[in-house]
């Protein structure tokens, strides 16, 4: 994705943290090792992981035996995070990735995880640069929610709710718009200098939520995290009156992961 040029909502998640932790997609064990065999990652090697969220990729690393020094700025997500580990694997700083003290420090691969377009590329992406040690990698993941359910339908047709959920996708050419979505992000990445886009992949899942799972996804996305808390209730209780209006049944979510895989500043200049 491109850089998000107005970054005013991107701790707005802490305080949706219960939300964020309990209705946002996972990255699956599986598709973790996947990912990682593809970038080239060895095992048991440290990993930086910048906006780190309440772990969905967190527990995965921590899984696969990587150390990590997990980034996370909202102190309500940073506490969810310093409960994965107790083996002392993880380290949590509870900051901007700007705002952290890397000196002396290299990591062999950098990554991110529906974070990176919320980064300051003025003032972070040299950070993240810096921090990659020769040869290393910088990875980025993506995931997009793709449905063509009728009750998610029914939602984003709703005057009320619709112009909310950008984020759950049921146009016809969804797939082709994320195609061109990875691709202008791709294109920045690369104009920008500091890093060159090796490779990227496409991973697709199905997942469900009941109404209960759907309205906590709702809750969780920037954009209704940030309203203002009567609005983002009436929004919450819009959702779950047009979904008991229907059969009440789960509701089918297709999660496409992008995978990008770039490589650092120093292997262009040695190049």
């Amino acid at each position: 994705m491109r850089s998000n040029t107005d970054r005013s909502a991107r701790t707005a998640f802490d305080a949706v943290a219960d939300a964020y932790e309990a209705a946002r997609p996972r990255f699956p064990a599986e598709q973790v090792a996947r990912v990682l065999r593809w970038a080239g990652v060895e095992p048991g090697q440290r990993v930086l992981e910048v906006g780190a969220g309440t772990g969905q990729l967190t527990r995965a690393l921590l899984g696969a035996g990587h150390p990590v020094l997990a980034v996370e700025p909202g102190r309500q997500m940073a506490g969810r995070l310093r409960t994965l580990d107790g083996t002392g694997a993880l380290r949590v700083e509870q900051a901007h990735l700007g705002e952290v003290d890397l000196r002396g420090e290299a990591f062999p691969v950098v990554v991110a995880a529906n974070s990176f377009h919320w980064l300051d590329p003025a003032v972070e992406h040299p950070v993240v640069a810096e921090a990659l040690e020769p040869g290393g990698r910088l990875l980025l993941l993506w995931t997009f929610l793709l449905s063509r359910d009728d009750a998610v339908a029914t939602l984003a047709a709703d005057p009320v709710v619709g112009p909310e959920l950008g984020f759950l996708d049921v146009r016809p050419d969804a797939e082709e718009h994320l195609e061109r979505t990875a691709r202008d992000g791709r294109a920045e990445l690369d104009a920008a200098g500091l890093f060159r886009v090796d490779a990227w992949q496409f991973d697709r899942r199905t997942e469900t939520r009941d109404a209960t799972g759907l309205v906590a996804l709702v809750r969780s996305f920037a954009n209704v995290a940030a309203l203002p808390p009567e609005r983002r209730a009436a929004l919450e209780q819009r959702v779950a009156d047009v979904l008991a209006d229907g059969s009440q049944r789960d509701v089918s979510l297709d999660v496409l992961t992008c995978a990008v895989l770039a490589s650092g500043a120093a292997d262009l200049s040695a190049g």
